[in-house]
């Protein structure tokens, strides 16, 4: 005969999964829909409330108050954020998924001592790590360094034979701006100006599309 009380505890649970998928949705509406507005004060109310803290693990709340300040451009409240990771428990990726955002918005404002800290925090895990993911990311990550940091102008070549190889626009924009990058610093101005044309001309992204015209513009932007 089937136990009763086994099937009432499987209904319960099964009953809790389903109940905090739902919240955990409705309360990520909520957050998105403050955030859309710039309503700081309700999205970290919202954050640190019972309601997240019980559907969400530390990290994954802190995680999204960090992109929350990283979207405002808001450097101190970045930094300090970044900071209280230290005292969490994370696993690998975890640990990845943090310093690759914080890899990327170090590059994008030009604070190379932090670029410097994430890429080698980064490294060593990825390392560690197989699949096609994370070799993915760790290509990604060595490029960057080449780029932004050693500003290696012998990339050119390679991104050059990759550009028409590739089939996506918005990847070949990217490309595109890497090597408009490149030839600014090898000061090529001419060649700046087809590449930084070429990646306005493949990009739909309209905010994309406002940075390049801006380089375009000025050129000095590209430092």
């Amino acid at each position: 005969m089937t136990n009763p009380i086994l099937w009432i505890t499987l209904l319960c649970l099964f009953g809790s999964v389903i109940y905090k998928k739902w919240v955990s949705e409705k309360a990520l509406r909520k957050l998105y829909a403050f955030k859309m507005k710039q309503d700081t004060d309700s999205f970290l109310k919202l954050l640190d409330s019972p309601y997240c803290r019980f559907n969400f693990s530390k990290v994954s709340l802190l995680m999204m108050k960090l992109n929350y300040f990283i979207d405002l451009q808001d450097h101190d409240q970045v930094r300090e954020i970044y900071a209280q990771f230290a005292s969490l428990k994370m696993n690998a990726d975890e640990k990845i998924a943090l310093d690759s955002r914080m890899f990327g918005y170090a590059l994008q404002f030009r604070d190379r001592a932090l670029a410097e800290t994430c890429r080698d925090q980064l490294m060593p895990l990825l390392n560690g790590k197989k699949g096609q993911k994370a070799e993915l990311i760790r290509g990604e990550v060595e490029q960057l360094d080449r780029i932004y940091i050693q500003k290696d102008t012998t990339l050119i070549q390679e991104l050059t034979e990759a550009l028409p190889e590739c089939e996506n626009d918005e990847i070949k924009s990217l490309i595109a701006f890497r090597l408009a990058k490149l030839y600014h610093y090898e000061n090529q101005p001419e060649q700046v100006e087809i590449y930084l044309n070429q990646a306005m001309r493949y990009t739909n992204n309209d905010k994309n599309r406002k940075s390049l015209m801006a380089m375009i513009s000025d050129p000095s932007e590209l430092d």
